[in-house]
């Protein structure tokens, strides 16, 4: 069973794109994972599936260190009104370098998140997009009414 001590999901890179970083416990491994993840909306955007792909570090007690590659599909809900998810995921994992007793290993995760970052806010929304196409004009206007008045003065 694992025990998930931390994660944190990180919104706001793109629409649809999060990382989120992980630290695992078992009886004798301590794993950390950096992962991230394409999330498409079902019934609105607060439940998403996802997918995604990342790597991860870790330790077991009798073996020394490993390394390898994570995957990850699963549902999310996030909670409105309030910066947490809940979600469901299954994440095998493929032992790449260093020495695990198996060459892969598969679990299932019921997870509460804490979010960082909320959707709305990245620098790629329509609102963030606007007021710098605003501001692009009013320069420009700018620049335009100091060249007339340079041809006025002539």
């Amino acid at each position: 069973m694992v025990k998930c001590l931390e994660s944190l999901i990180l919104r706001g890179f793109f629409n649809a794109l999060t990382a989120e970083g992980n630290l695992d416990f078992r009886n004798q491994e301590v794993k950390i994972s950096a992962v991230g993840k394409y999330h498409k909306p079902i019934l609105g955007k607060s439940l998403t599936i996802f997918i995604g792909g990342g790597y991860h570090l870790g330790s077991f007690k009798d073996y020394g260190s490993f390394s390898g590659l994570d995957l990850t599909v699963g549902v999310e809900h996030k909670i409105l009104l309030i910066p947490f998810s809940v979600g469901f995921e299954i994440n095998p994992s493929i032992h790449i370098l260093g020495s695990h007793p198996n060459w892969y290993t598969f679990q299932s995760v019921f997870s509460i998140k804490y979010v960082i970052i909320k959707d709305k806010e990245g620098y790629f929304s329509k609102s963030q997009q606007r007021q710098r196409e605003k501001a692009r004009r009013k320069r420009l206007r700018g620049r335009l009414q100091s060249k007339y008045e340079r041809q006025e003065d002539l």
